[in-house]
Formats: structure tokens, sequence, C-alpha cells
């Protein structure tokens, strides 16, 4: 809302997304520093399972993508979802 001002003058005073219909967000120049944050290892050598290769073994790809997906999840919620003090969460 703060960037958002300059532009609208009074009038707006909230915004609510009700939808989100950019599909997976998936890559940030900042993943791979987020990454190795929360899962402490480097995400480089894994970046082939992420187009359906297997690395190393089935489990192992299969650990990763997990790992992968969590911390996308964690990245969006964080820098997405919880960058405003009073959303509203509402499922049906």
């Amino acid at each position: 809302m703060d960037k958002l001002k300059p532009w609208c003058g009074k009038t707006l005073t909230a915004l609510m997304m009700d939808s989100w219909e950019a599909g997976k967000q998936n890559w940030t120049s900042s993943l791979p520093v987020f990454f190795r944050q929360r899962k402490g290892y480097d995400v480089t050598p894994w970046l082939l399972a992420m187009t359906g290769r297997v690395v190393k073994s089935v489990e192992a790809t299969e650990r990763f993508l997990y790992d992968m997906r969590r911390t996308q999840t964690d990245m969006f919620n964080e820098n997405f979802r919880h960058t405003s003090r009073n959303v509203l969460l509402v499922t049906g």
C-alpha cells in the first residue's frame, strides 16, 4: 500500500486479492540462498531434478524435490502472503 500511495491519493485504503492465477512460482534470484539457509545444502547439484531427471537415486531426488517444494511454499508465504499485517484469510 505504501508503494501505491503516490498514485492513489486518499481513495485507495485497502487492497484485497482473492485468488492467485499466476501459477506456481518456482524460481527467484534469491532462492538458492534461501534454500541453503533453510535446508542446509546447495541447490545447484540438484537442479536437473527439477526437470524430471533422477539425481543420485530416486529416493534422494524425491527428498530434494520435497525440500524444494517446501522452500518455495515458505518463500511464498513469507514474501507474499505475510507482507500485509491485516490479512484476512478466507477459505471455503
